[in-house]
């Protein structure tokens, strides 16, 4: 009898563990590629040589081997739709660490210096070179492939773009789902020598 429990023990370490092994890691495989697959190649992001509303300026050399995220945001937080300040915010924050992923935060017209940087303080969003705050301009925001609207152009859409310039999905950060699926992405075209873990909350997904 002792014999059988033995020759049973030893199947189970040499065939059925690597066996469930294999199953997690080929689903695990899977998953990343179908991420992968999800990301277009849209267009490549505008060029730039302009002031910022921090009072610095932002050039396409400060851009070159980044990960880009812009979309568009109201300095006036009421604003804003349903989670989406609260989930710029928590990306950021996973995010903050790193120099090779930046934010470019488009807000309305008019909006002047003094505001942005009160803004930026009271929503913990002030990191100078890598949160960038421009003026709302349609021609890029087109290059983002983000939805403009007539009435209301700031919207809930954020764009991400690779290191080579290309923007490669559009995210609807009111949504959960999508904003579990950019942070995935965005991780996964993390530099393979530079990645690190990223905190992805799925309880967030709706």
């Amino acid at each position: 009898m002792r014999i059988w429990i033995q020759y049973l023990a030893l199947f189970l370490l040499l065939v059925v563990t690597p066996g469930i092994s294999w199953v997690y890691l080929s689903n695990g495989l899977d998953y990343h590629r179908k991420a992968l697959a999800e990301l277009k190649q849209l267009g490549p992001m505008p060029k730039y040589n302009v002031p910022t509303l921090q009072g610095d300026s932002l050039k396409s050399e400060t851009l070159k081997d980044k990960l880009v995220i812009a979309g568009t945001i109201d300095i006036d937080s009421s604003k804003n739709g349903a989670h989406v300040l609260e989930n710029l915010k928590e990306l950021y924050a996973q995010f903050d660490d790193r120099t090779d992923v930046l934010f470019l935060l488009y807000v309305p017209i008019g909006a002047d210096t003094a505001a942005v940087r009160k803004f930026g303080e009271s929503q913990s969003l002030k990191e100078k070179g890598q949160i960038f705050y421009l003026p709302y301009f349609a021609q890029d925001i087109t290059a983002y492939h983000l939805p403009q609207g007539k009435a209301a152009p700031i919207g809930p859409y954020f764009a991400l773009a690779d290191t080579k310039g290309i923007v490669r999905k559009v995210y609807d950060l009111r949504e959960g789902s999508n904003y579990a699926r950019l942070v995935e992405q965005l991780a996964l075209l993390l530099p393979i020598e530079t990645r690190e873990k990223a905190v992805l909350k799925r309880d967030k997904e709706k």
